[in-house]
Parts: C-alpha cells; structure tokens; sequence
C-alpha cells in the first residue's frame, strides 16, 4: 500500500469515529453533502491517484475546490476562486452605492461604505440554513421578557424574522416550545436593545433564536427575565370589613385555603357596599406580569364576576390612573379556581388593585402577584 492509499484509509477511519461521536452527541453528518479535498502544489497532486472516499453509505471523490464559512479553498490555495467571487460581489453593490451617492451627505456615505465592508468581512452569513442559537438555564423558570442587542455598525435587518421560543425542547426548529411575543418585524429592530415581552410567563429551561431561510444570525447580548412571586408585601386595605371577620390581610397571607370559616379570605362589609375595593401595597414599584385571585370554593364565587384588576401607584378608588391587568372577571373564568389574570405586558405599579362596580360584596381567599427581574 502507498504512502497516498494510506492516508486515505486513515481518513476513512477518521471520518467513521467522527460519525459515531456526532450520532452520541444527538448530531448528524450529512454523508451525501460532506465533501473533501487534497492540497499542494500542481506537481504533488498530479502524483496522487484519484480515489473516492467512503462516508457512511456514500461515497465521493476528492474536489478542486470547496467552500467553509464563506471562504472557497481551492487545491492549489491561489485562494483565485475565492477573490474573483468577492471582487465581483463587491463591484456590484459598490455600482448600487454609486448611484444614490448624490442623496447622501458625507456622514451616511461614510456609514454605508463601513456597514458594506464590514458585511464582506462577515464570510460566514448566508451559508447556513435556518440559523438558530439557545441558551440553557439551570432549570425550568417562568420567563416573561427576553431582550435582545442588535448589532449597530452594521447588519441590523438580519434579525429581521426571527422567533423567540421557551421552553424545554433543545431540538431545532424548537416548535415543542412556546412562542415568547411576536416574531421581529422591521418596526422592531428600528431600536436597540429589542425588547420582546411573552403575552404570559412562559415555563422552560431553553431560550432559543431562530431565523427562517438562507440568513446570517448574529445577537450582541440576549438578556432573560424571568417573573417570580412577590413574597413580601406591606399590607392589605379594602374598602370596608365585615364584622365578625374578613380582614384584607387575609388575602396575602400565603394561604390559599377557599373556605370563608377557615379564616383565609377577606370580606367587604355586605351588599349594601357601594364599588367595594381591596388593593395590596408592595412597598415600592414592580414589573407585574400576572395576578392569580383564589376565589371561594364553599358559596358565592359568582361575587367576583366584572371585578377589575389594576396595576399602578395609586391607592384611590376607582384607580383608573392604574393599568388595567388582561380582562374583567367573567362567568367564564370564575369556573377555575384559581383565576389566572395575565397582564397583556408587564406593567411597573406600587399596588395591585381589585375593584368591583355596583353595590357587592368582593371577598378574596388568596391574591398572589408575579412580578419579572428586570
């Protein structure tokens, strides 16, 4: 066997432990599109032998040139091919810039000629299908608010398309996981950082970015936020008590028992209570994402019906200077308990406000609020 013949077996065996580590690993090397190429000089390859190269069920002969990253290499390394196609891409935008130079200032041609030299630079866009990047948490958290640095020398509208999911599955194309907002739109991406806001806190280990099609997925920074229960709270008021019990304390205690004789809900003072209210006080102003209302299970869950759910920092009845939290209780959600009331996006506020129109009785066995880490 030749000193060629033998190298080329070696390949074969590198190419196969290869394969095995990738499929260990959840990977795959796509035999049919895998290609691989000899380099020297014109003389020592005209020595070698033409041969194919097994690579799992296929096989493939030696090309003269290939493409990495953006960069063609060719056999011989004159690197020609490689130049001809970046010279020629170049003379064709650079004509483009040509044309609208009268309508630019000095200013906007400098930054157009940076941002088109630094996309030339980038060798690696445009090769890779539906590029996509995660990150891992430590374990499964609620995310409410993923925000994202876009680059701003260049290169902006790349993320123009892409989705944002969370979730547990770490697989592309991520469609196990939950959307989080709305995919990025060119509105969006006309400002930096690109905040996206989960139309609910969505539970999962995994934040993932992907970009749909042929394109080049490049982030600066992704921040995460994550919404967590408010354990601490100054006080409870509401707008009246019923005598033999029913303080508003009784709605933050931590206890979720929806039994009025368990001394766990609170109580206005009776029907004769016009526009009762109850409000919370969380001692400084938090990002609330959502508001879960734990009604009575043992009479009169119907009370709560057309009660409003308000964040803000005012502690004065109607509170309609506080930002209405998702929608007015109705007949539909009272069948749950507990009621979940997503806010449509987080809202920053000192109290957490329930208000209920007419002559009722509002009573609350437990209000637990989930606020995000900015």
């Amino acid at each position: 066997m030749t000193q060629s013949e033998l190298s080329i077996d070696l390949l074969e065996k590198c190419i196969s432990e290869i394969r095995i580590w990738m499929a260990k690993n959840f990977l795959k090397l796509n035999d049919d599109k895998t290609e691989y190429i000899l380099f020297g000089s014109q003389q020592q390859l005209e020595k070698i032998p033409s041969r194919r190269v097994s690579i799992g069920n296929f096989c493939t002969k030696n090309t003269t040139q290939v493409g990495n990253l953006g960069v063609i290499l060719d056999s011989n390394m004159t690197m020609t091919a490689h130049i001809s196609k970046i010279t020629s891409a170049s003379s064709y935008h650079l004509r483009n810039i040509r044309g609208i130079r009268k309508y630019l200032n000095r200013a906007a041609a400098e930054q157009l000629v940076h941002a088109f030299v630094s996309s030339r630079l980038d060798m690696s866009c445009g090769d890779e299908k539906n590029p996509w990047w995660y990150a891992q948490l430590d374990s499964s958290k609620p995310i409410s608010k993923v925000v994202i640095y876009n680059r701003e020398d260049c290169c902006g509208e790349r993320l123009i398309g892409a989705e944002i999911r969370v979730g547990d599955d770490n697989k592309s194309p991520f469609n196990e996981n939950a959307q989080c907002g709305a995919t990025l739109t060119s509105a969006m991406i006309g400002s930096n950082p690109i905040e996206v806001i989960c139309n609910k806190p969505i539970k999962g280990k995994y934040i993932s970015v992907r970009l749909p099609g042929k394109k080049c997925l490049t982030l600066c920074e992704v921040e995460i936020y994550e919404s967590v229960l408010v354990t601490h709270f100054v006080g409870a008021k509401q707008s009246s008590t019923r005598g033999a019990g029913g303080d508003a304390n009784r709605a933050i205690d931590g206890n979720t028992n929806s039994i009025f004789n368990q001394n766990s809900c609170s109580h206005t003072a009776g029907e004769s209570d016009k526009n009762p209210w109850w409000y919370a006080d969380l001692g400084t102003p938090k990002p609330i994402s959502k508001i879960v209302l734990y009604n009575r299970q043992d009479c009169c869950a119907d009370r709560l019906i057309d009660a409003q759910v308000r964040v803000g920092n005012t502690s004065k009845s109607p509170f309609t200077d506080n930002v209405p939290c998702g929608s007015t209780v109705t007949s539909t959600m009272i069948e749950s308990n507990p009621i979940e009331i997503v806010c449509n996006k987080p809202i920053t506020g000192k109290y957490i406000t329930v208000y209920l129109p007419g002559t009722k009785i509002l009573t609350i066995c437990e209000v637990e609020v989930y606020a995000g880490i900015w």
